[in-house]
């Protein structure tokens, strides 16, 4: 093509690839554009050289040379992990946003972590809860001493009008299949207000600071449907010794446990 003088210019792509444009008329096919690969950009240029000089080209008339570099295949395709991530991570923090409300009108607020930082807490309401004594088999004496919460539950001015204050809580001890479970959804089956459940597994996560959210939520959840029955069971996931092997006594675990006390024992809780 050189040697019929029909070659219009030379494009040198990425160092790499030449384009060769042929002069309108002369193209062996609709693109006008043919195309081989180099070794190095020094060689071809030599060889450009020496070609055109051995056909007594004159150097002001040789054929133009453009450099460009331009966005391979082979890089889109490097990207491509990237930009699937990126979009997943859009696409998350728009559903999380979507699912709080909008943003702003959410209880949080949105953003990708947003949901996670919630309780996982179910609440069932009361007249969900078809459960009570009778339905419990056994545990006889466990029975008779949860009956003072259905009393304070049933009849909260009394004990007020005599000074008394409700126990924090109930520690439900036993093996596995002993009926703890049972017996705390019958006391709010049997005082007739709702039931909130909680595993406490479920505050332990990988991220750090969603167990102490977590606590929080919860109670701000038993509060706002109060008076009513916050099980959490296997709590001894994190209800464990303070100040053990976590170092500085900081761990998420021990955390959790702080915010937990916090809300059922400290200045500001009416719970």
């Amino acid at each position: 093509y050189l040697a019929r003088g029909i070659v219009d210019k030379l494009e040198v792509v990425n160092k790499k690839w030449v384009r060769v444009k042929l002069t309108p008329g002369n193209a062996t096919d609709s693109s006008g554009v043919l195309w081989f690969n180099i070794g190095s950009v020094d060689s071809f240029e030599r060889n450009l050289e020496n070609v055109q000089t051995d056909m007594n080209i004159e150097p002001v008339n040789f054929v133009p040379v453009i450099y460009r570099s331009e966005l391979e295949a082979s890089s889109l395709t490097g990207l491509l992990p990237t930009l699937l991530i990126i979009g997943f991570l859009v696409y998350m923090m728009r559903r999380s946003s979507e699912m709080m409300g909008g943003g702003r009108g959410g209880r949080r607020g949105g953003g990708l972590f947003g949901g996670v930082m919630q309780s996982t807490a179910k609440l069932i309401n009361a007249n969900e809860i078809n459960v009570g004594f009778k339905d419990v088999a056994g545990c006889e004496e466990a029975k008779i001493e949860i009956m003072e919460f259905v009393n304070f539950l049933k009849n909260p001015q009394q004990y007020i009008d005599l000074g008394a204050k409700i126990p924090k809580g109930a520690m439900l001890t036993g093996p596995p299949g002993t009926g703890k479970t049972l017996l705390a959804k019958a006391t709010a089956g049997e005082a007739n207000v709702p039931f909130i459940t909680v595993s406490g597994s479920e505050f332990l996560e990988m991220f750090v600071g969603v167990g102490p959210s977590r606590v929080r939520d919860m109670f701000a959840m038993a509060r706002k449907n109060a008076p009513c029955i916050l099980f959490i069971d296997e709590i001894d996931a994190v209800g464990r010794k303070r100040g053990g092997k976590s170092f500085g006594g900081h761990s998420e675990q021990e955390n959790t446990l702080n915010q937990l006390l916090v809300e059922m024992d400290g200045f500001n809780t009416t719970t």
